[in-house]
């Protein structure tokens, strides 16, 4: 079994799966099996909480440095929090009628906008391709936009064929907007 390290999903591609889910031929089976434990009752991890004043302010006082080019320009998109969540002692397990296991805990970030979750540990199969990490949730190829192994772009035509290997980082975006 390979592990591949560092495998980012966007919470805009996890929302994504959910609602392409329903146009999906085959969803996963957790989609559309009765829950042992109702979505209001699975374990939360609450997060801090986010003062988006504080990281405005602090933006500002960059970019005002920067107007004389001695300083870094670039925007910041994201503020990253380390958390560990320990599938053995949070959240809930539950077996399904096909004998898969579903573990679920609810993520629970105050005034923050998204959510991105990273994991530190992913177990495929060995010889797994990019695109069998995606495919089972019927995600339409169009939001699937960005591909990254190891910080180099993975061309949709060889997504099927790129396969994954221990230590590998994947990062996967849909399409963003915006200005």
């Amino acid at each position: 079994m390979v592990v591949a390290k560092h495998i980012f999903l966007c919470s805009i591609l996890a929302a994504c799966m959910c609602c392409t889910s329903v146009q999906a031929a085959q969803q996963p089976q957790a989609w559309s099996e009765s829950l042992a434990v109702p979505d209001s009752d699975v374990p939360s991890l609450l997060l801090p909480i986010v003062d988006r004043s504080a990281l405005l302010a602090e933006d500002e006082a960059l970019l005002a440095a920067a107007a004389g080019g001695s300083a870094n320009k670039r925007m910041r998109v994201a503020r990253g929090s380390d958390v560990s969540a320990d599938t053995t002692k949070e959240g809930t397990w539950q077996t399904l009628a096909d004998g898969s296991r579903l573990w679920r805990l609810r993520v629970l970030a105050p005034q923050a906008t998204d959510l991105q979750i990273g994991f530190a540990r992913f177990q495929l199969p060995e010889g797994a391709t990019v695109l069998q990490v995606y495919e089972p949730y019927g995600l339409p190829a169009k939001m699937v936009h960005l591909v990254l192994v190891n910080g180099h772009y993975i061309a949709p035509e060889d997504r099927a064929t790129t396969a994954l290997k221990a230590g590998d980082a994947l990062a996967i975006w849909p399409p963003i907007a915006g200005g």
